[in-house]
């Protein structure tokens, strides 16, 4: 028998979207979320990230005319870093709630791993390259200022010169599974919450 873990009663959009904040639930990656809980959660997510970005940028044009370019610096970066710190605070939470969305339908949160790790890849690759295209433009260049034309002329030649044709292929073809992997835990997402328990706990209430 499996250790009971909490289940969630029925409560309103907010109430799940505070339910994943919570203390023991924060970093919860046991048990199983509803599609009610889980998309609550990503709802006020999108909600609150747009509108401090509005409340940033709005109010930076606000201070720029009343206050000045000081103000406006100011009121600019605080917003951003406001932004910025709820992102990192919910960050935990929401995987957390994403893996246990993918428990109430059966699958393990190891294929949310599965799928970063394909992202990772590619950006190592697409980084890599970059590099490399840097460091070739600098040899054919003996001293660099990194002034604006500089920076323009390594622009133009990192359009110009050629990739690395095997990366290109293997970049190609996980960009592809990453695709498929992201609609993939997309549709499980949507899916129903199986009736009864299963290995990862009981059936939430709601």
């Amino acid at each position: 028998m499996l250790p009971p873990v909490p289940s969630l009663p029925p409560r309103s959009l907010w109430g799940c979207f505070t339910y994943c904040l919570k203390r023991e639930n924060y970093a919860r990656f046991s048990g199983r979320s509803t599609r009610r809980e889980y998309w609550s959660f990503f709802l006020f997510f999108i909600l609150i990230g747009l509108l401090l970005g509005f409340l940033t940028t709005f109010g930076a044009a606000i201070c720029m005319v009343i206050a000045g370019a000081v103000a406006h610096v100011i009121w600019f970066i605080g917003g951003l870093l406001l932004l910025l710190g709820f992102m990192l605070y919910t960050a935990l939470p929401g995987l957390a709630v994403y893996v246990r969305r993918l428990h109430d339908v059966g699958w393990s949160g190891w294929w949310i791993g599965l799928h970063y790790g394909v992202g990772a890849v590619i950006f190592a690759i697409v980084w890599f390259q970059l590099m490399m295209g840097v460091q070739e433009w600098m040899w054919t260049n003996e001293s660099v200022t990194w002034d604006a034309e500089s920076l323009q002329s390594l622009g133009a030649y990192l359009e110009t010169v050629p990739g690395f044709p095997l990366l290109d292929e293997i970049s190609d073809v996980l960009t592809l599974v990453s695709h498929a992997l992201g609609l993939f835990l997309f549709v499980l997402t949507l899916w129903p919450s199986q009736q009864k328990e299963n290995r990862y706990g009981q059936k939430p209430l709601a």
